[in-house]
């Protein structure tokens, strides 16, 4: 197989292959295995069909297609790897010539990543985030602790207010017919939930221990049963008990309570080392994104437009499954926030080039620090899924490898020793 190599415009490789008549042969050989063993043709068992025959039938094209599926990949394969290129994309094919008794001449157009030349990542000047607990913020988390404990208690000697938990019972009709799901007893419905229709809860409020009230609403427009959808309906109501809330008190005994502290000094201590740890990745967190952010920032190519397109289509991946955890689809939501798709990716393309561009920077500098992962580091690496998960290392493996994500992890944790190099290399004051 002979090979020439011929540099284009835009970061363009052209590869012109001529690949020997015997391979040629070889893989037409094996399209006619294939393509013979579906013909029928009368006078020929199945199968059995000459392939001049074949030929003449059909047209010496009729094995073409399936020659070429036998006889590109490979011969792909074999040019980049003889000549170490690295496509970022599908080529372009064009069959120049291709057929029996002759050699193929076949075209490739690949496109490659631009020269990224990074200079200006060692020495990276940042100020150092501050990493302070002040007791408001201790104050704050146990404020959020007694809400998380709040307690309802009996409020039936008021009136029911706001905030508040009714136990009612009720039924509704419509035209003085009562419908289906509109009878309850003994129901708990907090006031100002919006749970209910709009405007019942808000004409609850007043009502006291054992009183009736009929509770005028109409039923939206869009309801889900569309029998009852924009229908005037009538409600009784007749409240049975008033629950407010209590906070609890914060001290000793509510830290007994909800902890295994014996007082409300130890679980305030252990509240604010777990703020100062927060604090601390935080801050850990910022100093890496602002380092490698100015390193990106220092650093100017052209970014290739088919790999934003590709961090395009996994931002949109990534936001239909966070939709279907809600269960809603994306066609959906894009209705409801009135945008096309074609609008969402324009939105998304900013970020996705400078993901991108952020991804090929640092891919750069570990290329040029001799950054890498060895498999004793991945071994350590899989032990630890595996504990967290609960199973052996080689199911953890075993898992990676189906789903072809064992690279990728390889090359997520040579991202992560890059950008603790770039962080190692930079001043912070």
């Amino acid at each position: 197989m002979k090979t020439e190599l011929l540099p284009l415009e835009n970061n363009k490789l052209q590869i012109e292959v001529t690949i020997d008549e015997s391979e040629v042969a070889a893989a037409l050989q094996g399209a006619y295995k294939k393509v013979v063993a579906k013909v029928n043709m009368p006078g020929f068992r199945k199968g059995k069909v000459p392939v001049h025959i074949l030929e003449a039938r059909y047209g010496q094209e009729v094995l073409h297609d399936d020659a070429l599926d036998i006889l590109l990949p490979p011969a792909y394969e074999r040019v980049l790897t003889e000549h170490q290129v690295k496509p970022i994309a599908r080529p372009e094919v064009t069959v120049v010539h291709f057929a029996r008794g002759d050699a193929a001449q076949i075209k490739f157009v690949v496109e490659l990543l631009p020269e990224i030349i990074v200079e200006e990542y060692k020495g990276v000047v940042i100020e150092k985030p501050l990493v302070e607990v002040g007791e408001d913020q201790v104050e704050k988390e146990l404020a959020k602790l007694a809400k998380r404990h709040v307690r309802l208690v009996d409020a039936s000697d008021s009136t029911l207010a706001v905030g508040d938990t009714a136990i009612i019972d009720y039924s509704g009709s419509v035209d003085g017919l009562f419908f289906d799901g509109g009878t309850a007893t003994g129901h708990s419905l907090e006031i100002g939930s919006g749970t209910f229709i709009p405007g019942f809860e808000e004409q609850l409020v007043g009502m006291q221990r054992g009183e009736t009230r009929n509770i005028d609403v109409s039923f939206p427009a869009e309801y889900r049963n569309e029998d009852l959808a924009a229908q005037d309906a009538v409600f009784e109501v007749v409240l049975h008990d008033i629950k407010r809330k209590e906070l609890p008190t914060i001290d000793d005994e509510f830290a007994k309570e909800i902890s295994e502290h014996e007082t409300l000094a130890s679980l305030r201590a252990e509240i604010a080392d777990k703020l100062r740890l927060t604090a601390e990745n935080n801050a850990k967190k910022r100093i890496e994104n602002e380092v490698v952010a100015k390193v990106v920032n220092s650093t100017s190519f052209s970014i290739p437009r088919v790999l934003v397109e590709e961090e395009i289509d996994s931002m949109v991946e990534d936001m239909e499954q966070s939709l279907s955890r809600s269960k809603l689809k994306l066609e959906q939501y894009l209705s409801y926030i009135g945008k096309t798709k074609e609008a969402l990716r324009e939105d998304f393309r900013d970020s996705a080039a400078n993901r991108v561009k952020t991804r090929l920077v640092i891919e750069k500098v570990a290329e040029l620090e001799n950054i890498s992962v060895d498999d004793v580091e991945m071994n350590i690496h899989l032990e630890e899924m595996a504990q967290a998960y609960k199973q052996s290392v080689a199911e953890v493996e075993n898992f990676l490898h189906q789903r072809g994500q064992y690279e990728a992890m390889r090359a997520s944790l040579i991202t992560g020793k890059t950008i603790d190099f770039l962080v190692s290399m930079a001043v912070i004051n």
